[in-house]
């Protein structure tokens, strides 16, 4: 819609009003999506708690289709290792484009194969490789591989972002970052098969947001010794036990 041109009076007055008005507004947004004020180690309080929801989702491309994991977990490497703005909207259209009406409706009652994901990402202008790996081989990896695990009935596709400590950490296009214990992943990990993405003439990403963060391997940690203190009283939690 085209407005009618008015003319402004006393325009740096009005300029400084809208200015601290933006302000105030960009600053009240701020405050209600990431919480209060909290106290940094330098003693400077100007950074903001954030919601378990967000910590949960931090760099994770989020699957907005039943059948589209794949894509996501492939939009995630593209975004949040290699830096390019890929979209699961973008790699779901280059799928679209290599496969047949009736693969496609396969595709959609079953989910995406592996090598689906491979041509993506060929097409998408990446090196990619489908692979298997022992754990032993698995652990001594430095990128992120996209795997898939078996989840009661369903296959599902993630990034494995590393291990440490025992545990494998996971990109979950359904469920966020989460980590579990290498045995449960060994017994979920389909046929030790993985994805590997890469660019040419890289062996690594130097803008990751990927890599386990030291605060994510020492989670927890406290609570694994009490646990321990009570071996009287077995205490199991659900799969995925801790986010």
């Amino acid at each position: 819609m085209r407005y009618p041109r008015i003319k402004l009076i006393c325009v740096p007055v009005i300029a400084m009003g809208v200015a601290v008005a933006l302000a105030a507004a960009a600053t009240a947004q701020t405050r209600s999506q990431f919480g209060p004020p909290v106290r940094t180690n330098d003693h400077n309080i100007q950074a903001y708690a954030r919601t378990w929801t967000a910590i949960r989702d931090q760099n994770i491309v989020k699957q907005q289709r039943d059948f589209s994991c794949g894509a996501a977990a492939l939009a995630t490497i593209c975004r949040y290792y290699w830096g390019d703005p890929v979209t699961e909207n973008q790699v779901l259209g280059v799928i679209e484009k290599q496969l047949t009406r009736e693969e496609l409706e396969e595709r959609f009652k079953n989910g995406l194969a592996i090598s689906d994901l491979r041509l993506t990402a060929v097409k998408l202008g990446y090196l990619s490789t489908i692979g298997r790996l022992s754990m032993s081989e698995l652990a001594d990896v430095k990128v992120p591989l996209v795997v898939a695990i078996r989840l009661e009935e369903t296959n599902h596709f993630v990034v494995l972002r590393g291990m440490a400590n025992g545990w494998v950490f996971l990109a979950d296009p359904a469920r966020g970052n989460l980590r579990i214990p290498q045995f449960e992943f060994e017994r979920i990990w389909i046929e030790n098969a993985v994805l590997v993405v890469a660019k040419k003439g890289k062996a690594k990403s130097d803008v990751s947001q990927l890599g386990v963060r030291h605060e994510e391997m020492a989670r927890g940690w406290l609570d694994d010794q009490i646990i321990r203190t009570f071996p009287e009283k077995p205490f199991r939690v659900p799969f995925p036990a801790y986010p």
